[in-house]
Parts: C-alpha cells; structure tokens; sequence
C-alpha cells in the first residue's frame, strides 16, 4: 500500500536522526591549557584516593579542605591545612575535623550501618539492590542552624567558564542579529540563580531512587584485573553503587535530579552516595564519609579501583569539564545515608533467589519475592545547608530491577495478546464490511482514532525494546503485532476513504437529507440520479441495461481514479507518522509536567482516545444506518482498549509506576459505556431517534405536481420540446413525454394555474404512476423500480445462460424457479433453454477448442489460479448462493466453498507437469515419443448436493489440459455455477472456453442427450445416481465418447472393537449425516463388532439428539434442510418399511413442519436386517464376515475403517471393493486425492495427478532411422 519512494524516504530520515556526530572541533590554546590543568587536579584528586589512610583525613581534595568548624570561623581555605594528622593525633569524624557538622554525623551513626549481620542464619539485608525507590521526606531544622559551605571554582576554572559563557552569549547574538527569523534570541548571562535540591520553598516531598549495582570488583569485567593484580583487594560483601535521584515537591513544581556514586554494605545493608562536580570531589571523599575505619578501608578499595578505570589523559573532553563546572554552578552537593530494611531470607537464600532471577534456570523461588525497604535516609547538602530525613509514617520501598523487568515482561505479553485479538477482531469486522455501501457508512475519524492509537502503542513498545534488551524479543512482537494492526487499520481506513470519495464537496445537511450536491450526481458514474433512501449498504450495483441509452453511464477516466486511490495511503501514513511523532514528543514531555498539570492531561488524552465510538455515532446519524459495526467488535475493541487503562489505574505495581487512580479508571469505564449505550439506543430505537423531526430536512418528493413554472426553471429543453398537451384546459394539460427507460409514452399532468381540490386528487392519482427525479428525469414509476431492482442485484446472482464470453437472451418461451428450499421462495427465474440454443452453446464450445488447445500452459495456470483467487475473494458471496438455493447450512457452504477453490488452485500448478514419455522400441534405430493431448470438449453434468464443488472438480482438470467445456448444472442449484461463471470470465478465460447452459428438470434429460449424442463433445462427466449413468452411457455409445462416472455409493461404515470410540462416533456422524446425507459418499451401512455395539450405538444416539436443524443462515444450526419434497417422501418410506420390520428407533425424528416442509430430524434405528431398504447398522463377529458383507452390493465407491490395528487396515482396505477408502477419518475428499469407484459406482478418476488423464488422449510418435 506505501510505495517505494515512501519507504525509502523514511529510511534515509532514520538513517540521518542515526547517525554518529562528527569528531570534536580543535580547541584553542587557552582551552587546551585549561582541560590539561584540570586533567592534573583529577590526576591528583586521584593519587589522593590511592594515598588516602582515615587518620590523615581528606587530604587535598577541592571543596573538603575546610572543616564543618572552619566553616563556621570562615576561615580562608588558602591557608589550608589548619592542621596536622597523625597516627596519635588522627582525623575523626567530628565537625572539627569532617565535612559533616555533629548534628548529622550524630543522626548518621544512630541509624546508619550499626546493624550488621553476624551469622549466616541471621535475616540477611538485599544482596542486590539494583532497582526503583520511592518515599517522602522532611526538611529537618535542628536548634542550631546548619550553616552553608561557600564551595568555590578553582580560580582557573571560574576564569575560563565566564569567558566560555560570554563567547556563547556572542555568538548566539550574532546568529540571531543576522537571522532574527530562523534563530532564538540569546539568552542573557545568568547571574546567581536558585540552585538545584536548594529547598526553601517547600518543607515536604517526594524521593525517588534509581540504583545500580555494578557487582562485586571481582566479577565486574572493568575491576576484576585489579584484584588480579592486588588479590587482597577483592571485596565480596560491598558493592559500588550507581545512584540517579530525584527530589520533588508534592505538586512537582519542583524536581532536581542528581547522579551519584556510592558503596553499598550488604552486611550492613548500609547505601553511602555523593555527588561530585568541578567544586566538590565528593567521590573520592566517599571513604571518609563512612564513619569508621573499617567502611573507611572496604570503600577505599573500592574507590580506588573505580577512579582508575578512566583512563584521565585520553577519555576527559572539554565536555565533561564543561559538564562538572555546570554541576557545580547549578545544583547543590548532597552526601546521602540509606539504612535498608533486613529481609525475611538468609544470605544464601537471598542468593540463591538472585541467581534465579538473573539467569532463570527453573528453580523454586518463594512467590513473594523480598522488596527494596529502606528504614532511614538522610541526605545532607554542605554547601545549600540542607538537611532532609524520610517521613516515619510513609513507606520508603520499591522493587528490584529483575522484579520489574518480570513485570515489564508480564505486561507486554498482556499487551500482545491484547493486540492479537484486537487484530482478529479487526479481521473479522474487515470481512464483514466489505462493500462500498457498507464502507460509506464507517466513519472514518473512528477508524483514525483507533489506529491512531495503534501507532502510539506501536512506537512505545518500538522504543521499549531498545532500552529494554532482556526484554527485546517479545518487545519486538508486540511491535510487530501492532504494527499488523496499523496496516490493517490503514487499508480500512483506505477503503472508507475511497468509498467516501463521493461525498467531497458535499456539506452534512445533504448527506443528512440522503442527495448529492445539485450537478454531482452523476459524479462517480452513477447510471441514474441520487434522491430519496439511501439503497441497502449490502447491495453492490450492477451494469447498466443495454436497453438503456438516456441512463447510460459516463466514462470513468481510470488513470484519474487509479491516482485518487492510490493517493490515500501516502497521506495517511505521513499524517499518521507526523502525528504519532508529536503526540510521543507530547506524551515524553507531560511525564515531565507538575503533578496536577500531567494529570489534567491524562484525563484529557484518555478521553480523547477514548472518543472513538463519538464520531460513529454522529456518522450513523447522518447515513441513517445503524449497526455500522458488529456489536463483537465493538465491545471487544472497547473491552481490548479499556484494560490498558484498567491495569494502569488500579495495579499498584504497574510496569510503567502510574500512580493509582480509581476515579480515572470509573470516568474512561463510563466514558467508554456511555458511547456504547448510546449506539445501543440508536440500534433499538433508530439512528437518529435522538434528532427531532422538525430538525431534518424536508425529504424529495417523488411524485410531485409539476406546474409551467417548473418546466421553464427546472426541466432541459428538449423535455418541454417533447411534450405534447392531450387537454385544452387552461389550468391543466395531460402531456405525454417519453420515459427515459422504457422509451415509451408516459402521461404527466401540468397545471398552470391554482388547481381545485378535485383536480388535485386527480393530479395525485397519475402522479402515483409517474416518478421524477431530483435532476429531472422522468420515468415510469414501474420502470425505475425494475430497473433499481436490476442494479442493486448482488453482482454473482446471475439469470441468463453464459455463452461465448456472454450473457445470452435466450429464446426460450418456457422459464423455472430456483426455490430456496428452506423457505419455499424463489429466488431467480431462469430461462429453460431449447435444444437448439444447447446444440449452438455446443457448437461455441467447439469452436473455442481450436484456439483455446494452443494456448501456452503458463496462461493456463495463471487463469486457474486467478479463479482460485477470485473464489476466496467472494466466499461469503458463494457460500449464500450455496445456502439459498441447496438449503444447507452456511459453515458447511463456507466449507464447499474453499473445497471447491482448491481444485483451481491444484490444477493450476497440475497444468505445468502433464508429461509424456520417450520410450525405446526394440529397434534401437528407432524412438516412441508419446505426449498427451485434450481430448477435446467436455460436457460436463453437476449434481445439486455441491453445486460449486463439483463444477470445480469437473472444469479445473479440463480446462488445465486445454479441453474446452459446456456444463449443465442441477435446475435445482445451477446459480453456483453460473455465479462460478462470472467469475471464471473475470479470472482472464477467453471467451467460449466455458460455457454455462440452463433447463428445467423436465428439460434435462434432453439436455443430456444432447451432450451424449452430439459429435462435437468428445468426453462427458457425469456425477448423479446409478440409473441415469447407465442411461448416459448407452446415449453415448453413437459416438464412443470417453466417460467419466462418479455414480451411487452405499458406502459402508466398519467399527472394530480396538477403535477409538468417540473418534469413530464423531467421525460416522460426519461421514454420515453431511448435507443431511445428501453425498454419494455418504455412510448408507454402518457395521459395528458386537463386543461395543451398544456403546457405540448410545453414543451415536446421543451426538444426533444435540443437532440442531434450521435455516442454514441462522447461528448455531449444524444441519439444513433436504432439497426438495421427494427426498423428505423417500426417508419416510425407508423409516416406515424398517420399523415395520423391527428395526428399533434409538432416536425419533421426523419432519419439523413448524420449520417448513423440507425439514427432517432425523431418525437413528437399530438391529437393521438385508430386507430393510435402509438397511443401515448390523453388528459383525469377524473380519472375513464384515468384509463380504460390505462388498456384498454391487456399488463400490468408498468406504470407512475405524481400527486401531495397522494389520487390520491394511487387510480391511485392500479386502473391499470400492475405490476409495478411509482410515479413522469421516471426511476425506481433497484435491490430492483421486476420487471415484469400481463396480457400479462408476470409472474415471478426478482430482489428484491422475485427475487430468481423463481429459487426454495420448499421442504416439515413432520416429524411424533416428542414426540413419
């Protein structure tokens, strides 16, 4: 549907947004002294680490070489050291000496890190605190005020940033001077501004943590070579830890994000993190912040490994310079103290539950898996001087990043088996609403909001699983998934649109009143003028009457229609590309909003994707068509969207932390129901039962009194020039005018003045015969409506004969009913045709054989498969024909249907392989070659019980091989086949190759001789009874014709003791009571071992008690009725004669009169004897016995074993006299299979790779002296 200069441009703009940035620009000299100075201060910052012992302190470490206490004396930190450190003498952790006034370090040490395990049967703190975290805070205000540290830039550092700003402010005043339209103005160089994680604005909010471990040093890939190097180093107790974390206020005007290092003690279940920037080397002091000289020595080795993982010299960029002068410019240092919760599990345990977790391998895990806690936090700023601790009162926990990526995990798999059934749900509803009068009712803003949703949903889980890659498979199918749907929901949205083209320009008033815009009638090539009701949304229009010159229809310019349609997917897959991109812009900055912004949107969000049955109804309305879409897709689409938002607002846990929300969950639900029930009320009470009538336009009359007046303004010139005034009356003249249909003479009454209330009921009553237009046409009130009748006929349900490429009048004076059996109504009247309108449908289909013989093999194929197509295409339309005129029930049509079609397809690859031989005679000089050949016409003879399947069966070898053919189906069932007709001629035939031939029942058996006797047809296929074979053949013996005869059955049904039960009752009620038992390879004898013949008789009885017999349109029936009023008399004499012989009934039936006359249920009887004409179910003793009974019959086309015993199968089925037998299987008929009997079931062989002999003679070439 996208072309390829659509695709590709995509391509190239994912391949741009791709791309990596080009190498850094050169620095000038003053910034490469810059970036070497402060590469030295990391060098040394890191030497610092290396050298660091906990009595010495600090050590010379920018932002810590004053103390708590000179902070407080202001000392000037030029002058540092202030003091000297030395084993006797050492650095403690006392605001006289730390960073941390007393005041923290004394809260730090009452809840941080004093609670280690101490035996491995303790309750073990996290091992693995990787994962999200979210609590509250307070702003602690301890009775002496915590005094701010003045941090400041090394001098260098704040020299070179204020002239880094003043060149960028430059620059960008520049670029805006010079192009003020294409740029920004510059923004003007800050001064001091408020810092991040300041808090003086608020007392209370929100923590949110994100932690990742890295692993111990000794598995971590990048620290593992230094305890190689130093094994002592190695450390399988602490962790390094990475921290993200965020401090919002409760509304979130406020949210300051700070990336962090720290260790982590498991033994402690202690967290330590720092920030670090250009002015504060909180990494590397890390150590020193852990209250003791054990954590003291743990974090050392720890850090020490992780600052030399850089590598200063060749991986610092002026950029991350840049970056850590920012930080120290924008947002306040924190030094943070996690106390975590002890869990309910050992440290092996808890391992034990990691490793699981991490590599999953099957073993037991307890279903509640232990969650992130943390019992106390304390965050401190020594520069903002703030100090914030976590409320008591609320919980401070999250889950572990496996535990949500399982439920990330869980979540997807929801969401793909959401989209599978919404793609199904789509499916059907597609096949459903097919028809452009069915598509001009769907409104296409519902369609867009959904696979505008779609596109949303798609691109979400597309991003997802390139941030998620343990997760990036099933990711990937959900995307796929909806991107299917999106496809799907696209060429929907393409197919509305087309059948919509129609309404462009045309405002809702008139769609509302039903007309066209005055003078766009005629628009899409509409044979007659728009007015009035809309006709039936199922209707699909057909060609115009030949006879019909004044409404013929306009040429359609193709190239121009091609070009509209193919317009549509382009446009709706930028506009869909475009919006989805703003709407994911959209969405990624609302999570960014304060809390009460970002929830007004969702609420508005939510209810506007939410608002898709709104414009259906509204469009419902408007067409006045109600039930646009099935009540399973609306339900199921709105059930399918809804739990999204269900699981969103009301799971705690969710996968995407949406905070819980109950009332946005009830306000989407009664949004959503609100919708439905309105459509509801439009369903019951009519589409627009809500519209008063007042409000509605006045509706066109058809009939109206026509005055001079109106002929001057409204009327062409050559109507009022044909008009011829019968009366002299001044106020009324009877004129006559041509009808544009018929052509003959209409009387149309004219006033031309007031008219008295008796000529008015005069005017009425000829008015009533007459019809006028909105675009002035004037017709036989008659005329228009067999002509509307004509048009709007379903476009497969043909009446004539097909000769010759057309649809033929014939001649003939005789006519009969196709009657649907179900319901007693005639469905079409067929023309009964003469003997001599058959010998000249013969004598075309002779004359095609000619041409058609030559045609290349690969034209063949290709036209077979086209029918295959075609079949498929209009399944639904084939199965009803099937359904209204043979009365079975529709799934069983659906079935033939696709039975049918496969034969198109399978002779349609048979077509290329029918080989002949090169043989070597006994003169070695010499060669036979043989090939085959068509034999020539084929007159085929169809049946009623598979009027489509057995056409198909006949007709795809034939015309495979290059046979032309003339068929002659059932009067009772022959719109099938001219149906197939129809669509063999659009599958590319050439005209004559296959012909379709009409006569009544009466007439039949002259038809037949027809095709037995006459010359020109060299092959008949003939599937019926017995009797009438016979017949057939003794007519052809004139003409030795080649003969293919698919006759009676009576197959046999065996059950031996080793059988499956059920399978062998379920499949003999398939074999059996198929079409009501109206096949010829239906089961007539079911022979059952005694050993489980009342078993299997009870189990029969009671499948055939839950039938359900019905109209064949009707939901839920397994089996319609009997074709005609013979077949019903004929089961009632085989019941009455086997009761009377004493056949026991296991289940009554009968004829269900209430249903109609054609209905049956039917009986089951047992302990059935020979004398019995229905002779039907007799147990057996042994093998050798069952098989001379069945081949005791002198019919042979198949039969049925059901045994456990391959033994037993063999013997069995190469013991019987028939040509087909099936294994523990009721239904066996496929195109692969070579179907047809022995005896006097008949000969020949269709289907199959031997389906095509029967249509060939083989030729023999000898070539003699081939070596001279």
């Amino acid at each position: 549907m996208v072309d390829r200069q659509t695709i590709l441009l995509v391509i190239i703009m994912v391949m741009l947004f791709t791309l990596p940035p080009g190498s850094d620009q050169p620095l000038a000299s003053e910034d490469r002294a810059v970036l070497q100075k402060f590469k030295s201060s990391l060098i040394q910052s890191r030497k610092e680490v290396l050298d660091s012992q906990y009595w010495l302190g600090y050590g010379n470490l920018t932002g810590l070489k004053l103390s708590y206490q000179d902070n407080l004396k202001k000392k000037n930190v030029s002058l540092w050291p202030f003091r000297e450190y030395s084993k006797k003498n050492p650095w403690k952790e006392r605001e006289q000496d730390s960073l941390l006034p007393d005041e923290v370090s004394k809260r730090v040490k009452e809840n941080w890190g004093n609670d280690p395990v101490l035996s491995g049967d303790d309750h073990a703190y996290p091992l693995n605190i990787s994962g999200h975290l979210f609590g509250d805070f307070d702003v602690v205000k301890p009775d002496k005020a915590l005094k701010p540290f003045r941090m400041r830039l090394p001098r260098y550092l704040k020299e070179y940033y204020s002239l880094y700003k003043q060149e960028k402010y430059e620059e960008e005043r520049q670029r805006y001077e010079s192009d003020p339209e294409s740029n920004s103005p510059p923004q003007e160089i800050e001064g001091s501004k408020e810092k991040a994680g300041n808090i003086t604005t608020y007392k209370e909010g929100v923590i949110e943590l994100e932690l990742h471990s890295l692993g111990y040093n000794f598995m971590n890939p990048e620290l593992s070579d230094f305890v190689k190097q130093n094994p002592k180093s190695k450390i399988d107790d602490s962790v390094v830890v990475t921290m993200s974390m965020n401090l919002k206020d409760y509304p979130e005007k406020h949210d300051d994000e700070f990336k962090m290092l720290g260790v982590y003690y498991q033994s402690m279940g202690a967290l330590i993190a720092s920030t670090k920037s250009a002015k504060f080397e909180g990494g590397h002091a890390l150590p020193h912040f852990t209250m003791n000289e054990e954590n003291f020595n743990i974090s050392k080795a720890l850090m020490s490994q992780i600052v030399n993982v850089t590598d200063i010299e060749q991986e610092v960029s002026i950029d991350d310079m840049n970056n850590a002068i920012e930080r120290s410019q924008d947002q306040c240092e924190y030094i943070t103290y996690f106390q975590l919760e002890r869990t309910d599990f050992t440290k092996d345990q808890l391992r034990a539950i990691d490793d699981e977790l991490f590599s999953p391998q099957g073993a037991p895990i307890p279903k509640k898996l232990p969650q992130l806690e943390i019992s106390h936090a304390i965050l401190y700023s020594p520069d903002c001087g703030i100090l914030l601790e976590n409320k008591k009162s609320e919980v401070f926990s999250g889950l572990r990043s496996e535990i949500s990526k399982t439920r990330s995990r869980q979540m997807a798999i929801g969401v793909l088996l959401l989209a599978v059934i919404e793609l199904n749900l789509l499916l059907r509803q597609m096949k459903r609403c097919r028809s452009p009068g069915q598509l001009s009712n769907v409104s296409s803003v519902t369609v867009s909001l959904l696979g505008f949703w779609t596109s949303v949903t798609l691109v979400y889980f597309l991003l997802r699983s390139l941030q998620q890659s343990e997760l990036y498979i099933l990711l990937t199918c959900v995307s796929v998934i909806a991107s299917i749907l999106c496809l799907h929901e696209m060429r929907l949205l393409v197919g509305i649109f087309t059948a919509q083209e129609n309404e462009r320009g045309t405002n809702w008033w008139e769609i509302l009143r039903g007309s066209s815009v005055e003078g766009q009638s005629n628009r899409e090539g509409e044979d007659a003028p728009a007015g009035g009701n809309q006709p039936n949304e199922d209707t699909v229009a057909a060609p115009a009457p030949a006879t019909t010159p004044a409404t013929a229809a306009p040429q359609v310019n193709t190239v121009q229609q091609l070009s509209d349609e193919a317009r549509y997917p382009n446009m709706i897959f930028f506009a869909g590309f475009a919006l989805t991109c703003i709407a994911m812009m959209l969405i990624s900055s609302i999570t960014r909003w304060r809390i009460s912004y970002r929830r007004t949107a969702e609420y508005v969000i939510l209810i506007f994707f939410n608002s898709y049955w709104v414009p259906q109804f509204f469009r419902s309305t408007l067409k006045n068509r109600v039930r646009v879409f099935s009540w399973e897709y609306a339900i199921g689409t709105s059930l399918v969207r809804f739990i999204p938002v269900f699981y969103m607002c009301l799971d705690k846990n969710n996968a995407i932390r949406h905070h819980y929300d109950p009332v946005m969950a009830m306000v989407v639900f009664s949004w959503i129901f609100t919708q439905l029930f309105f459509l509801y009320l439009q369903d019951c009470l009519g589409a627009r039962f809500w519209v008063k009538e007042k409000w509605l336009p006045e509706q066109y009359n058809y009939h109206p009194i026509i005055s001079i007046k109106d002929l001057e303004s409204g009327f062409s010139s050559d109507i009022v020039a044909n008009m011829k005034p019968q009366t002299a009356d001044k106020d009324l003249a009877i004129c006559d005018i041509d009808c544009a249909i018929c052509m003959s003479t209409l009387q149309v009454p004219v006033v031309s003045g007031e008219v008295s209330s008796v000529s008015k009921k005069n005017v009425d009553s000829m008015m009533k015969e007459v019809m006028v237009t909105p675009c002035r046409h004037i017709f036989h009130d008659k005329c228009l409506e067999d002509w509307m009748v004509y048009k709007l006929q379903c476009p497969l349900l043909k009446t004539k004969p097909y000769i010759n490429g057309e649809w033929i009048e014939s001649k003939a004076s005789k006519t009969f009913d196709v009657v649907d059996p179900a319901t007693e109504e005639v469905i079409a009247t067929l023309p009964d045709q003469t003997p001599e309108e058959i010998d000249h449908a013969i004598k075309i289909t002779r004359d095609a054989f000619d041409s058609y013989k030559k045609t290349n093999v690969v034209d063949r194929s290709r036209w077979l498969r086209n029918w295959y197509d075609l079949m498929l295409e209009n399944l639904d339309d084939l199965a009803t024909l099937i359904t209204m005129e043979n009365g079975k029930c529709l799934n069983d049509a659906l079935g033939e249907v696709k039975y049918a079609a496969s034969y198109f397809e399978w002779f349609s690859e048979e077509a290329k392989r029918n080989y002949g031989h090169t043989i070597q005679p006994a003169n070695s000089n010499n060669k036979i070659i043989t090939y085959k050949q068509p034999v020539g016409v084929v007159g085929l003879l169809c049946p009623f019980n598979f009027p489509a399947a057995m056409g198909a069966r006949k007709a795809a070898p034939a015309l495979a091989v290059g046979c032309t053919c003339i068929m002659k189906p059932d009067a009772q069932t022959p719109l099938t086949a001219l149906a197939m007709a129809h669509l063999a001629d659009k599958a590319g035939f050439p005209k004559g190759v296959f012909n379709v031939v009409l006569s009544s029942v009466e007439s039949t058996p002259v038809c037949g001789t027809k095709f037995c006797e006459s010359p020109l047809i060299k092959k008949v296929s003939f599937t019926g009874s017995t009797p009438v074979g016979k017949l057939l053949m003794k007519q052809s013996s004139s003409t030795l014709k080649k003969l293919s005869m698919e006759l009676g059955g009576n197959a046999p049904i065996v059950v031996f003791e080793d059988a499956k039960l059920d399978q062998a009752v379920e499949q003999a009620i398939a074999s059996k009571f198929r079409s009501l038992g109206q096949t010829c390879v239906c089961a007539n004898r079911i022979y059952v071992q005694a050993g489980i013949y009342d078993e299997f008789c009870s189990r029969f009885a009671e499948k055939v008690k839950s039938f359900k017999i019905g109209n064949g349109f009707e939901k839920g029936v397994t089996h319609g009725c009997l074709i005609n009023t013979r077949a019903i008399d004929k089961v009632e004499e085989h019941v009455r004669d086997a009761v009377g012989k004493g056949a026991e009934i296991l289940v009554e039936g009968g004829r269900l009169s209430d249903l109609g006359k054609h209905f049956y249920s039917p009986y089951v009887l047992g302990k059935a004897t020979k004398e019995m004409n229905c002779f039907g179910e007799e147990t057996f003793e042994t093998q050798e016995e069952v098989v001379a009974e069945c081949n005791d019959t002198p019919f042979g086309l198949a039969a049925y074993v059901f045994s456990e015993s391959l033994n037993r199968v063999w013997q069995v089925s190469e013991a019987l006299e028939t040509g087909m037998v099936s294994v523990n299987s009721g239904i066996f008929t496929d195109a692969a299979l070579p179907f047809g009997g022995v005896k006097e079931s008949g000969f020949g062989r269709e289907g199959s790779l031997y389906g095509m002999d029967d249509y060939t003679v083989v030729k023999s070439v000898s070539l003699g002296n081939v070596y001279g």
